[in-house]
């Protein structure tokens, strides 16, 4: 049964819930908190990103989320989008309340010299740890 989201309500989870409460869960096909909150989009397609910054300049939000692929390219991953790049800025572990490691979040910056969109807007990538998309593991509560 699908939860209604309540009037008001603003998203603002920590790292640790994004971590096991929807990304965790999402990988192994288990029920989300709140479903339509963190919506599908190839972040790295050029049109879908060109809509996501129209919206986010129109509505003055500040956050949204995706969930998304990668896409390989060789050996690394490929986070180009027509003729710009999320570039790399930190990464961290994200740990749960027991010091065990969960995930890594990891921050991006939109690089487009020439563009208006040039190092306005930052992306922050979550990932589970040591976790293969092909062979999910089976996921414990925290």
């Amino acid at each position: 049964m699908e939860k209604v989201i309540p009037a008001g309500f603003k998203f603002r989870p920590t790292d640790q819930q994004l971590i096991h409460d929807y990304l965790s869960n999402k990988i192994v096909g288990k029920e989300l908190p709140f479903e339509g909150i963190i919506l599908e989009r190839d972040v790295y397609e050029e049109q879908v990103l060109s809509e996501l910054f129209r919206s986010w300049n129109e509505s003055g939000d500040t956050r949204s989320y995706f969930f998304t692929r990668l896409k390989k390219k060789a050996a690394n991953y490929c986070r180009t989008v027509g003729n710009g790049t999320w570039r790399s800025q930190y990464s961290r572990v994200i740990n749960d309340g027991e010091s065990n490691t969960i995930g890594i979040k990891r921050s991006f910056e939109y690089m487009n010299i020439g563009s208006v969109q040039h190092k306005k807007w930052i992306m922050m990538e979550f990932s589970l740890s040591g976790v293969s998309l092909e062979h999910p593991p089976i996921m414990r509560g925290l």
